[in-house]
């Protein structure tokens, strides 16, 4: 009888220590590191090379808009597990910087590209002919 007792005891603080005690999760970093400090310097007018030169080889490099570098970085902490996301976006003329544009999440769209996404996502259905 003590020994059920006592298997059942380690039992249940085994089990119960399970809930205490939780596994190691690493934190995830995944982009370029965003240094506030280079972005800061970038500045309009400064060449493509300056700006890789400072903020590195950009994460995403549009085929369709080579005019504009998108770096993006998201560091998800272990043990909270909610991301953080720092996104900037360097727009180019000429290939010289036109504007630098910072946000979370994703940079703003001017107008016209607002437009132009807009366009790409209208499907038009026709009407079945009637017979």
């Amino acid at each position: 009888m003590r020994q059920t007792w006592m298997a059942a005891l380690m039992l249940a603080l085994a089990l119960g220590g399970c809930a205490i005690v939780q596994p190691y999760r690493a934190d995830l970093r995944q982009g370029n590191y965003i240094d506030e400090a280079a972005v800061d310097e970038v500045k309009p007018g400064m060449t493509r090379d300056q700006v890789r030169y400072l903020l590195g080889t950009p994460l995403v490099v549009d085929t369709f808009r080579p005019d504009r570098w998108d770096y993006v970085y998201e560091f998800i902490s272990g043990r909270e597990r909610k991301p953080e996301l720092r996104k900037v976006t360097v727009f180019f003329e000429q290939d010289v910087v036109a504007r630098v544009e910072r946000g979370e999440g994703g940079a703003q769209l001017t107008e016209e590209e607002q437009a132009l996404r807009a366009k790409n996502r209208v499907i038009e259905v026709p009407e079945p002919a009637k017979k």
